[in-house]
Formats: structure tokens, sequence, C-alpha cells
């Protein structure tokens, strides 16, 4: 497993550190083998030991008890919810283009909408 990251240049990007200290990232966290544990872990981590504000992209329903197995409330994490979920079973292309409402389109459009610099999906080994 490796994870993918998606990193925006754009020149608003520029001066956010010193606007606002917290860093947000947006990870999918529906897009990995063994989703959402992994990628729900590895969020509060960085959030604990790194200061970072984490948007947890995917169905609500399946992250939030997994969140709450390790989150301390006080977190800075948000569930953004994404009710489509691209599966193994997809055909990559046709699934990206077609599930425009699923975790790893929500977290680009939270890029797109300037809410993150950053997004990040685990890379499904196949």
């Amino acid at each position: 497993m490796g994870f993918g990251l998606g990193v925006c240049s754009r020149p608003w990007f520029a001066g956010v550190a010193e606007e606002n200290p917290m860093i947000t990232i947006a990870v999918d966290a529906m897009g990995g083998d063994h989703a959402p544990r992994p990628e729900v872990e590895g969020s509060v981590r960085a959030a604990e030991e790194h200061g970072v504000r984490v948007l947890l992209v995917g169905q609500p329903q399946v992250i939030r008890p997994v969140l709450a197995s390790f989150a301390k409330p006080a977190l800075p994490i948000e569930v953004v919810p994404a009710s489509e979920v691209i599966t193994m079973e997809d055909h990559p292309a046709q699934a990206f283009r077609r599930k425009k409402d699923s975790s790893v389109h929500v977290a680009a459009r939270l890029v797109k909408e300037r809410r993150t610099p950053w997004s990040v999906r685990e890379t499904p080994a196949r």
C-alpha cells in the first residue's frame, strides 16, 4: 500500500500557513484496502502529534464509529460526507467519471474550493 498525495500549487496557497497556522489536509477515508480504519488512525495520529486539521472524506456512518474508537473529542477532525464509494470491482476510469460524489471527488473538490491545499488518498493494492 502507498499513499498518493495531491498537492495544490495554486498561488492562493502562498501565505496560508502564516494566515492560519493549523494546516488542513483532506483524507479520502474510503480509498484503501482496509478503509477506513488505517486512514482514520493515521488522521488521529496526525492531529495529535503534528497539530494538523483533518477532513475525513467518505461515508459518515462508516467513518464515525471507527473515529470514536481512536479519537478524543477535542481533536480537529471533521467528517465530510461522500455518498459514493469506488470499489475494487469498479473499472477505475469509468467509476471516476460516473461517481461524482465519491470520496476521491469530494476530497478534490475541497482543494478546488480552497478548504484545504492538500488531498491524500491511499493507493489500494491490486
